[in-house]
């Protein structure tokens, strides 16, 4: 009898930053909110993790912000949670920024002016393919 494989592909619909702070989370918000005009809420739900096997590992708290004007979506989350990290292979990094459809900025302008932010250390852009742990996070549902 033969036996059948399923693979499948994942599509990331998403750019990942990487912040790092030594600051709270709420205050680089603000920070990113005074000095880029942007407008992050914090969500009332936590962003809830969980392993392949749909195992609860951590929750982790996120901010959100529809910039309307260009139609780009951003989910900002804390990385460190409970003593879990959300990217375990980046755990150097502080907090994440998922950002949606965006077909106006370039990367690499995007990252200057964060990085500009005085809360802000460093900001890395990221191919969310070559993170093995991206596979299994639901973002943008």
């Amino acid at each position: 009898m033969a036996k059948y494989t399923l693979q499948i592909e994942s599509d990331f619909e998403y750019e990942l930053i990487g912040v790092c702070s030594h600051h709270q989370d709420y205050r680089v918000i603000w920070e990113l909110n005074h000095h880029l005009n942007w407008a992050f809420q914090k969500s009332e739900e936590y962003y809830a993790n969980y392993t392949k096997k749909g195992v609860f590992v951590s929750e982790h708290s996120t901010y959100t912000f529809c910039d309307e004007e260009n139609g780009i979506d951003y989910l900002f989350i804390k990385n460190k949670a409970q003593g879990k990290f959300l990217l375990p292979e980046l755990s150097q990094i502080d907090f994440f920024i998922f950002v949606k459809d965006n077909f106006v900025f370039e990367m690499e302008d995007l990252l200057a002016r964060i990085r500009k932010v005085p809360a802000v250390v460093t900001a890395f852009s990221y191919d969310p393919e070559s993170i093995k742990s991206c596979e299994q996070l639901v973002i943008f549902e």
